[in-house]
């Protein structure tokens, strides 16, 4: 059963952001459908997600990180002759095509759902495309025109508030990828204000403040575990924060087990707003996985030689590496000659400034 839409209703649910559902809920109920969904197709072809209703948070995220490229719907829609116009699933493929199809099988039925049915399309502009879709379920009356020229209609309403949510997505599109580039990254790091105050940190660092073994959050202040270390972590970012000629500077934190973290503090030039500090270390017990799948990979090492070299980097000796490994001295002095031969380096300091120069 379906209901008239009141203009003002739409055009009020279309530009309302403080509940974005309230939109995908009014379609759905105004042609008969079981849920509905707006999202953007970013023009490097990522999707995202702007709204949804009766639909599971844990479906969206399945769609956005996997399914959405295999979407046939949307990919007919976006595609000539159906691009700008509303169609229904018969205009797309039949039911026996669709029910072969990864999205059906793997997506739609793999979540437990049951929508087949669909109707909608795509808003294009150079930036992006914006799709809307209002789902039925299997057994339900399929869409047939006189829906679509009812969405024709109701499109004119909500196409200015698609684009306007397509806009906002795709300029958080990069925020969002510098930040997923920023917590790939092993060196841990993190942005404090002049009186230690945590703006911004990556995952390497939040792994160890939860850990709180020399470093530690307290109230969202960078905080060293010892007193005399807090001093000269303090000097370091006063000094990085300083108003005039601030400057950059290098202390070395111990842990109570004999770790040690090597901590640089730079400034982070700003126009305006208050000072801050960039501060980066390298977890010493994170574990050197990533480093010797990088040696393996570059030079072609093989695996007890990247081991080898990932503890030298560390700063073990031979004999220390050579017990750790149960093997004699001179077998690791036989694969530090084959891994510096591969790295084409004259020596162990020269080895281990190439792997320090590593991402």
């Amino acid at each position: 059963m379906t209901f008239a839409l009141r203009h003002e209703d739409l055009h009020e649910a279309a530009l309302d952001t403080e509940v974005p559902n309230r939109l995908p809920d009014l379609l759905a109920e105004a042609f008969g459908g079981r849920s509905a969904v707006l999202s953007w197709t970013q023009i490097d072809g990522s999707s995202d997600v702007l709204a949804y209703s009766d639909l599971s948070p844990e479906m969206m995220a399945d769609y956005v990180g996997v399914f959405a490229p295999h979407d046939v719907w949307s990919i007919k829609a976006m595609s000539a002759p159906h691009a700008n116009q509303m169609i229904c699933d018969q205009d797309c493929l039949s039911s026996s095509e669709f029910k072969s199809t990864v999205f059906y099988n793997d997506f739609i039925r793999a979540h437990g759902e049951h929508i087949f049915h669909v109707l909608g399309g795509s808003q294009t502009s150079p930036f992006g495309a914006g799709l809307l879709g209002i789902y039925r379920n299997r057994g339900d009356e399929p869409f047939n025109g006189d829906d679509k020229t009812r969405l024709t209609e109701v499109m004119r309403e909500v196409r200015g508030a698609l684009m306007l949510r397509g806009r906002l997505a795709a300029a958080q599109r990069p925020a969002s990828v510098q930040r997923a580039a920023w917590d790939a990254t092993n060196l841990a790091s993190l942005i404090v204000r002049a009186d230690g105050r945590i703006a911004q940190h990556n995952a390497a660092a939040e792994a160890v403040l939860q850990r709180a073994d020399g470093l530690r959050s307290v109230k969202n202040v960078l905080r060293a575990v010892s007193r005399e270390q807090q001093s000269r972590l303090t000097r370091a970012i006063r000094l990085a924060t300083a108003p005039t000629q601030p400057s950059g500077s290098a202390l070395r934190v111990e842990t109570p087990a004999g770790a040690e973290y090597l901590i640089s503090v730079a400034p982070i030039s700003r126009r305006s707003g208050p000072s801050l500090a960039l501060v980066l270390f390298k977890d010493p017990l994170a574990p050197p996985d990533s480093l010797r799948g990088q040696l393996q990979d570059i030079w072609g090492l093989t695996p007890h030689e990247a081991l080898v070299a990932a503890e030298l980097a560390q700063g073990r000796a031979i004999a220390d590496i050579a017990r750790r490994r149960g093997v004699l001295e001179s077998t690791v002095k036989t694969q530090l000659k084959a891994i510096s031969g591969k790295m084409q380096c004259r020596g162990q300091a020269e080895l281990i400034a190439k792997m320090f120069r590593l991402p």
